[in-house]
């Protein structure tokens, strides 16, 4: 195994990050797909995040070009049952789908609204609903390494690491020893 193998490109829909004026981004707008920007870097799997609603329910248009993927990794939520029931069936025809991600969970406004016991019903629900079991995937970033998460991440499969900021990147050996020590294992 290669480790171009191990990679994953993050996607979403094209030039969604320009429709918020959070980003700093310039003037001109992205309109490279996740399957063209994964082919583009040589990647082989694609998470694919849905985000104010694009896509919106059914997956299945979106997933048809994904197919070209090794993986994927699609974007879920704990309590919508409409996005689960749409990823359930296209896990179902497509046999690349391996996982599916809680993106943004960790952040204190959403904490808010859910437990722990939210996230193990998810995970139950992706290890024996769909036609095989499927990993959850949750993303931390490193300005979520807080002792009161562990209980949301031991329910989860996989927990991918991020630095929310470039500006933080001279403390990533601390903040991955912050987060390894949360995750335990």
């Amino acid at each position: 195994m290669k480790l171009r193998d191990k990679l994953w490109i993050w996607g979403q829909t094209p030039g969604l990050h320009h429709i918020w004026d959070q980003y700093g981004l310039s003037a001109e707008t992205n309109n490279m797909t996740a399957f063209e920007g994964a082919k583009y870097f040589g990647i082989p799997n694609v998470c694919r995040v849905p985000i104010g609603g694009w896509p919106d329910v059914p997956y299945e248009q979106e997933q048809m070009v994904l197919d070209g993927m090794n993986k994927v990794c699609w974007g879920t939520d704990t309590k919508n049952e409409t996005m689960f029931n749409a990823f359930k069936n296209i896990v179902a025809t497509h046999p690349n789908i391996t996982a599916a991600v809680l993106d943004d969970f960790f952040n204190d406004r959403y904490l808010a609204t859910q437990t722990p016991e939210d996230v193990a019903r998810l995970r139950e629900k992706m290890h024996n609903e769909p036609v095989r079991p499927i990993e959850l995937w949750a993303v931390l970033y490193c300005n979520e390494l807080y002792e009161d998460r562990k209980p949301f991440i031991k329910e989860c499969d996989v927990i991918t690491f991020w630095t929310i900021d470039g500006k933080l990147l001279p403390q990533l050996e601390r903040n991955f020893a912050k987060m390894k020590a949360l995750t335990e294992d």
